[in-house]
């Protein structure tokens, strides 16, 4: 099984870019197995969050491992 690739904030980038933008679309990071901020690399390519795309491409892909919940 192939890894999905994810876009990888720190804390800090994470607050920046957060929020709500164009067309009322939200950004909004998650935490991976790993604790990681992340996001799907599919922001890249819509365009509500044009106006951060350079700020997203900058951000390292890493590969996504999902957090595991024990019931």
């Amino acid at each position: 099984m192939i890894n999905q690739k994810v876009l990888l904030a720190t804390l800090e980038q994470k607050q920046a870019l957060e929020g709500v933008y164009k067309k009322g679309a939200v950004l909004r990071f998650t935490q991976d197995e790993n604790n990681n901020w992340v996001v799907n690399t599919r922001v890249l390519i819509d365009p509500n969050f044009l106006s951060v795309r350079e700020k997203l491409k900058a951000l390292p892909l890493i590969d996504y491992f999902p957090k595991v919940i024990n019931y």
